[in-house]
Formats: C-alpha cells, structure tokens, sequence
C-alpha cells in the first residue's frame, strides 16, 4: 500500500485568480475534446504569475488509494487544514500536481473527466455555498480529516468518487433539502463497521443482490437498505448529531449478521 514515509516532497502553492483563469480556460478546452487530453498544462504550476506560496510541503508520488492521498496530504497540512479548506485555488493546483492520480494516463490519453473533479464549484445563487465534494482532492482530504480511518469505506481511487461516497454526501431530506452527512461521523463509522472499510465490499453486495434478482443492493442488510433505513429515521432523530454505537443500538435486526462477522 502506497504511504507518506520515504517520500520526497514538493512546495506546495495555490493559483491566484489570474492562476485560476488559466486553469478554467483548459479545464473547458479539456472538457470540449472530450475530458480526454494529449498533455496536462504542468507548466501552470510553478509559474510566479499565476501562483502563491501555500505554506507546506507534501509528498510527490502516485496513489492507489483515494484515502492514502486524502491521509498523506492532510498530514503534510497539519495545523493548517481546516483554514485551507476555505482556498479556492490550492485544490485544483493540487489536482493537477497530483494528476499522476487524479487524472491517470489511458490509451484514449489522459483523463480528465468532469471540470467539478478538479475545480471547486460555487453555487451561482448561494456564493457560500460549494459542491466541494466533488473535487477528488479536497474530497479526500476532508473526509480523512472528518472521519478519521473510518473514512476508507468511502473512497476508491483516487481519480474517481465511489458510488458509496456519492450515496452518502449527497443525500437530502424528504423535503429535498440537503443533509450535511459529510458532518456525520457515527453515519461513516457504522458503514465502516458494518461493511469492513472498503467500498469495493458493498459494490460486491450489491452485485450478489442484482444475481439473485434483488436489484442492486437491496438484499437483506445491504448498503441501499441501510440508506433507505437512514432516510426513514431521519424523520424522527438528528442522523447528523448520533454517535456510531447510538445509531447501532436503533439498528434493525438485517444488519446483525454483519455486525457480528
């Protein structure tokens, strides 16, 4: 497994908005060719016009594991993290200095994929508002720094959102307003408990559910089922303020068998 230790590491820097106009343009040439690219603009990132000075170091090397990235960074951020994740314009610098990982080469050439992975959004009528969550890096970061190890059953690669990690962060109330489970840490502590840390292990479920003609993932104790359970006590407690062992104590009786494995 990829780690920290050892590793050489690099300045790193955030664009400014100059840097981040540059950025924009070739994230929506990128995307106009098909967010397949024949080569990356790494020349944006230590150019003295376009960037600043982001006050750590972090370490240069590829990832195989959207965690390992979110737990190398964060630890190379220290202190620092949380005022961090106000910048705007360090994630995409970050995104493409780590575009080893987060925008790997294929045969059809390097793939970017959607301009959110890369660049944070803001909503247009609530400027305080983001989808900060679908940036790769800063995703990563947060979550690691949110949920702690429990946060491995949320991320995969680390140029891509699991299906998991979207589930969960984007899901909203009956009234259709958002819930911030990306505040929830006994939500991500009992998914990391019931499902053993690793998404990979509620796609297999749900691939199992789908052979026996359940749809995906609705079989007894499967992750669709837990979120369904989620949606319908959130009518009656606060999902965000319980701790893991008080959401496992209302728990219905599916889930024991995984619990208990």
């Amino acid at each position: 497994m990829t780690t920290c230790n050892g590793a050489v590491t690099i300045k790193a820097r955030t664009f400014n908005s100059a840097g981040l106009a540059r950025f924009d343009e070739w994230l929506d040439e990128a995307n106009r060719a098909g967010r397949f690219v024949d080569r990356l603009p790494v020349e944006l990132l230590l150019d003295d016009y376009l960037t600043e000075d982001a006050g750590f170091e972090f370490p240069a090397q590829q990832f195989e594991l959207k965690y390992d990235m979110g737990k190398c960074l964060l630890e190379a951020m220290g202190s620092d993290a949380e005022s961090l994740f106000k910048d705007d314009g360090l994630w995409p610098w970050l995104s493409l200095a780590l575009h080893e990982s987060t925008m790997p080469q294929t045969e059809r050439g390097f793939r970017v994929g959607h301009r959110s992975r890369h660049r944070i959004q803001r909503l247009e009528h609530r400027p305080n508002q983001s989808q900060a969550h679908r940036h790769l890096v800063y995703a990563a970061v947060f979550n690691v720094w949110r949920f702690g190890g429990a946060a491995r059953v949320l991320m995969q690669k680390p140029c891509e959102h699991s299906r998991v990690e979207e589930d969960v962060m984007s899901r909203r109330t009956s009234s259709g307003r958002r819930v911030p489970l990306a505040g929830a840490v006994g939500v991500v502590g009992l998914l990391n408990k019931l499902y053993g840390e690793k998404p990979a292990n509620i796609e297999k479920g749900k691939e199992k559910s789908r052979r026996r003609g359940r749809g995906v993932g609705k079989g007894s104790g499967e992750f669709l089922r837990f979120l369904r359970w989620l949606e319908q006590i959130k009518l009656t407690y606060d999902v965000v303020a319980l701790k893991s062992d008080q959401l496992e104590s209302i728990l219905p009786a599916e889930f024991a068998e995984r619990l208990d494995a």
